[in-house]
This record gives C-alpha cells, structure tokens and sequence, in this order.
C-alpha cells in the first residue's frame, strides 16, 4: 500500500526542494548511513531521481497522506503523516529478511551471503556498519519494557535478531536507529499537528509564498472540513 506525500528538503545554502513522491521509498531513504552522514550528493539524488508520482508540486503544503520536511541547515526532521511517523523507529522487515532465512526444522536460521544479490550484499553491510557502530537498537515503546542494542554482547546480529522476534508475542519491539545529529520532531495526522507542524517549519526560518499558503488551506478544508 502507500500514497503520495508531500517531501521538502532545504539544503544548507538555503535552498529549498519540494515535489510530491510516493510514500514507500522515503523511509529507506532517511535510513542509511549516506543520509545520516548529510551526503550532499546522496540527499541530491533523492532530490533528483525520477518518480512516477512527482507532479511538479513544488508548494510547501501537504498531499494526501501529509509531509516530510527535512531541514538540512538544522538537522531536523519534521514528520506530519499518517504513513510512518517517527522514520527512526520501524519494524524491520527488511532486516530480517537480509539477517534470517527460512525455517529449517523449525528453527530460522541466519541467512548467508552466497544467497544474497549484490544489492543484499551491500545493504546487509551497510547494517553491519550501523550496527557496529552501535546505533542500531531493539525498543519496546508501547510498554516502556528495557531496550537492547543489536547485536547485544555475546550475539551476531542475527542471533539479537531472532530473540526480538521470538519476544513479539508478548512484547512489541521495533528497531530503532539513531540518526543524530539529526532529530526526528513527529507530529500526528490531526488538524492541530498539521497546523504544529507548519508553525514549526516557520520557527526554523521556512517562508511561505501565496501558493504554499493556498495549498495549506486546501488541504486542511479538503482533509479536516469536506462534508
């Protein structure tokens, strides 16, 4: 599933990027090491690369299932949506299936190399590296239940993995990869959290022109007042 989102990016010389992009790729986007680091041609080329969903929007006001601001002069993420609020915290799917293969005997066994692609390859070393690094980690937000890093001392990343998994039937665990210097500011889908969120992004210096104003008012009438 997924939809159309509203992305802005300003760049540190000030400039500011915005277009509408389908939902499922941002995510994996803000998760990497290249984003992390600021890479000025890696956040370019988010910028830049072809999308069937860019309409040439280049107002500053929300679509369909909201916004993402990312503001690169401030290291702040601005996330007002209701497809991934908090980009930092996800469930992994993505992990798991380059960290665990299939059931063997009932028990999940760790995947190995030679049955990656090199895409797999590089994205199973680019976790490696995070994790390594010490940034990435299992959370149990819903019960305030104590976090551990993956990998946890004495384990394969792997190994921390299949114990979160194997915990999820009684405790709701996600990954969480910290992504300082930036900060991820999350706000709900409501009228109130979109109307936050735009009085943030003017607190971090953004203008808006007549046409960003326009589409703000378009969007809250269409999404919050259409009878």
């Amino acid at each position: 599933m997924g939809g159309t989102i509203k992305i802005v990016l300003r760049d540190t010389d000030g400039k500011v990027y915005a277009d509408t992009r389908w939902t499922n790729p941002y995510p994996h986007f803000i998760r990497h090491e290249k984003f992390i680091a600021a890479d000025h041609d890696y956040l370019m080329g988010y910028v830049n690369e072809e999308d069937d969903y860019r309409e040439n929007d280049h107002t500053l006001g929300p679509v369909s299932y909201g916004i993402m601001v990312i503001d690169n002069i401030n290291k702040t993420i601005l996330a007002a949506n209701d497809y991934s609020i908090t980009p930092d915290r996800f469930v992994g799917l993505e992990i798991n299936r380059l960290f665990l293969g299939a059931y063997y005997g009932g028990v999940r066994k760790p995947r190995e190399l030679e049955n990656l692609n090199e895409y797999e390859r590089g994205e199973r070393a680019m976790w490696e590296r995070l994790a390594d690094r010490g940034l990435l980690t299992a959370v149990d937000e819903r019960r305030k239940l104590p976090s551990f890093p993956i990998p946890s001392p004495g384990e394969t990343i792997a190994q921390s993995i299949e114990r979160m998994n194997d915990m999820q039937n009684d405790i709701y665990f996600m990954f969480k990869l910290d992504i300082s210097p930036w900060k991820v500011e999350a706000f709900g889908d409501s009228e109130k959290d979109f109307a936050s969120v735009k009085a943030r992004m003017v607190e971090l210096g953004f203008t808006f022109s007549a046409e960003d104003e326009a589409a703000w008012q378009s969007y809250i009438a269409d999404h919050f007042h259409d009878e």
